[in-house]
């Protein structure tokens, strides 16, 4: 336990070391990228995707993601995780990171629509991608698509049988597609009639 938090200090101070690195490195503002100009966004990250700095983009990922949620610049982290995406040099870890914020923190329709087809890309290329799976699960429930929900928890628990949050999530699946399709009584309908 003690050589894992060793390695966390080492990789935290390596992160604080480039990234102040990157904030004195004085990038190029003129230099254009095809979705990103100086003028639309500030800061060291915003230089990096300005001047294509892909292992700069990297980095200041990789610094936010060791962060608590709280502490996380989410606007620059969305901005990095999409240009590392027009790249294509982002894994499937990242993808579904980045497909999770933009669902949390959508502003419009399209924002969860791509961050759902992000999830999916990502299960054609690893059909057993327990994070991607989990989202998808999540957002099936929301949306009411139990059916899709129960065969994403089903997944999961092949994958993590041990799992007692998918089993628990599974059972309230279940219960609420059989309370659904339960038929429903004459005094039932007549109570609701006089409400």
């Amino acid at each position: 336990m003690q050589n894992r938090s060793y390695v966390q200090l080492i990789g935290i101070l390596v992160a604080i070391g480039v990234f102040l690195w990157l904030s004195v490195k004085g990038f190029n503002s003129s230099t254009s990228h095809p979705t990103a100009t100086a003028q639309t966004i500030e800061g060291p990250v915003s230089e990096a995707i300005v001047g294509g700095d892909i292992s700069g983009v990297q980095t200041f990922v990789a610094m936010q993601e060791m962060l608590d949620m709280e502490e996380r610049k989410i606007g620059d982290l969305v901005k990095a995780y999409q240009f590392l995406t027009d790249k294509g040099v982002i894994n499937n870890d990242q993808k579904v990171r980045f497909a999770r914020l933009k669902i949390q923190y959508a502003t419009e329709d399209q924002d969860v629509m791509q961050g759902v087809r992000t999830l999916l890309g990502v299960i054609r290329e690893d059909s057993n991608n327990i994070a991607a799976l989990e989202v998808l699960g999540e957002m099936s429930v929301k949306s009411g698509q139990l059916e899709k929900a129960k065969e994403r928890y089903q997944k999961l628990l092949t994958l993590q049988p041990e799992n007692d949050g998918y089993r628990d999530a599974l059972n309230s699946i279940e219960s609420t597609m059989d309370n659904s399709e339960k038929p429903r009584g004459p005094e039932v309908e007549s109570e609701q009639k006089k409400n």
